[in-house]
This record gives C-alpha cells, sequence and structure tokens, in this order.
C-alpha cells in the first residue's frame, strides 16, 4: 500500500499525458501510486499506457462522464493515506508530492490538505504565477472567493473524502472550488509556498475551461453561497457576494465576454457601490481593453491597493 494515490483523470489527452506522468516518475517522493482514469478516450490512451507506462492503474470509462466523475472513480480506487490529482495536460516539479507530506506529517489531523503556489504556462511562457496567501481555518475566507485553485496543486488526506464526499458531478464546473469549500468547513489547510505546479493553458480540451459551463457553474454557487451565509449580517453578505460577482465578471473579461462582465460588475456595485475596481472594470470592458495585456496586472494591482 503507498502512502500517496496520485489520480490522473484524462480525456482525449494522448499527446500531453506522458507528460504529466513522467512528472509523476520524476518525484523525490517515491512511495506512491498513479491512477489514471480514462474517461472514455478514443484517442489510443489505453495503447499508451500499456507500452510506456505499465507499472501505472489504468480504469477506463465506458462513456465520457466528466472530471469530477473521474476523480471519484480514482478516489475509489486509492489505496493511500493522501489522495493528490494532476489533470493529463498539467505538471509538477519534483519536490511537490515530498513538500507537501511532510507538511501534513508534522500537523494534526484536523489539517486535512495542502497546497502549493502555481504558474499559468502558455505556448511555452510564463503568463502567470500565483503563491498561496491563506492557510489554517479558512472557510470564511472562502466563501467570498476561491484561495486554493486548481485541483493539480492540492494533496489531501484521504479521510477528508470519507468526510464530506466526492467531487459533485451536477456542477458543470468549478467543482474544485466547491470541493475545498466543503473540506475547509471541516479541516484546515495548509500551503507550501513556492511554485511547485504548472498549469499548461494551451490545450483545447482542459477539463475546467469552458466558458458557459464555468458561468453556469459559478452562479449555482452563489445561489448556495448565499444560502449559507443567510445568518450573517447583512452587510458581510453583501460583501462576500459582491466579491463572487466581481471574480465572475473578471473571468468574463478575461475570457472577451465583454457584455457578461459589464453585466456581473453591475451586479457587484450594486451590492459595495463604493469598489473602484468594479467601476474600473467596467470601463474596460465599454473600451475593449484586453485584460491579457503585459501591463494590465500592474494597473489592476494598483486599483486592488487603492480599493
Amino acid at each position: 500500500m503507498s502512502r500517496v494515490s496520485v489520480v490522473v483523470p484524462t480525456f482525449n489527452r494522448k499527446e500531453t499525458l506522458p507528460r504529466a506522468l513522467e512528472s509523476i516518475q520524476r518525484q523525490t517522493y517515491d512511495d506512491l501510486e498513479t491512477i489514471v482514469v480514462d474517461d472514455g478516450s478514443t484517442d489510443g490512451t489505453r495503447a499508451l499506457i500499456s507500452e510506456q507506462f505499465q507499472s501505472i492503474t489504468y480504469i477506463k470509462h465506458k462513456e465520457n462522464s466528466g472530471g469530477s466523475a473521474a476523480r471519484n472513480t480514482g478516489i475509489q480506487a486509492a489505496t493511500g493515506r493522501y489522495i493528490a490529482f494532476l489533470d493529463s495536460d498539467d505538471e509538477w516539479k519534483p519536490e511537490k508530492i515530498e513538500r507537501q507530506v511532510e507538511y501534513l506529517q508534522r500537523r494534526d489531523e484536523e489539517w486535512g490538505a495542502v497546497y502549493t503556489g502555481f504558474e499559468k504556462v502558455r505556448n511555452g511562457k510564463t503568463e502567470f504565477v500565483r503563491s498561496p496567501s491563506a492557510a489554517g481555518d479558512i472557510y470564511k475566507r472562502q466563501l467570498s472567493r476561491d484561495f486554493v485553485g486548481p485541483t493539480s496543486t492540492v494533496l489531501v488526506r484521504k479521510r477528508c473524502f470519507d468526510a464530506v464526499g466526492g467531487f459533485r458531478e451536477d456542477l458543470p464546473a468549478r467543482q474544485d472550488y466547491e470541493m475545498w469549500l466543503r473540506i475547509s468547513k471541516e479541516f484546515e489547510f495548509g500551503h507550501v509556498d513556492d511554485l511547485l505546479t504548472i498549469l499548461h493553458t494551451d490545450s483545447l480540451h482542459r477539463i475546467s475551461e469552458a466558458t458557459e459551463r464555468r458561468i453556469e457553474a459559478h452562479e449555482m454557487l452563489i445561489a448556495e453561497i448565499k444560502q449559507e451565509i443567510s445568518a450573517l449580517p447583512k452587510v458581510k453578505q453583501n460583501e462576500i457576494i459582491a466579491l463572487q460577482y466581481y471574480t465572475l465578471a473578471r473571468y468574463c473579461q478575461k475570457n472577451g465576454v465583454n457584455g457578461l462582465a459589464r453585466k456581473y460588475f453591475v451586479k457587484s456595485l450594486r451590492l459595495t457601490p463604493s469598489k473602484v475596481r468594479s467601476w474600473a472594470g467596467i470601463v474596460l470592458t465599454v473600451l475593449g481593453v484586453s485584460t491579457r495585456e503585459p501591463w494590465f496586472r500592474k494597473v489592476s494591482g494598483l486599483f486592488r491597493n487603492n480599493d
């Protein structure tokens, strides 16, 4: 029985899957098992595994059922005390798992998960990095926005899934955020400061990258969060939901859906009218300014600092 089980959900990613699996094999921590859950691929993924990665446990769904279903299958098959997830178009730095296991081993069972910083790479160039900024009892902060990030960054004690259940299969996207909400309500989160996860954003079929599904899922989660926080003072409720709408607006803006971006900026402003960043967001969408421009993050940072 391995101490760490690595679950790799995949669907028609034969071209990027080897990079992900090789990054697992390069880990400095070697007491692990790798479980590839093939969610109905038709591109020869099975042959790739049998020819190049014979030591890996391979499970195939008869039909494509989505990333959450694939991860849940992997969780059920896992034998490790800890479970890590790696999307099949991402990769890890060699010390990623070792650093996370060491972190949780130094803490008691109330600490359920540990995540790392990450960098987003497009066509070989780093376009974004995020370092961890929240640890301990982060549930109240998580209600406003996701501080943890993608599944590829996280190592979780298996007992957390025994306590809160698996990934939701009814959500069209944002299943990772919803899971971290549930876990953070029951357990504490830790983080390793370094950028140990690499997310490749040039894939055409990222599990998490579908704009319409993402917007629909975020709307669903906002409705559920409204119920969760209904006992809080109205001012606090407004702050939480306003930040949720702002996050959704920024996502739409980044993906060029400026009409919807303005809609969500307005929703955010109705709850917190004094937020400079939301007014600035509306102006930028009217002007058609791309948030992918190199100078944009510097400007948006100034707005955050003065908001």
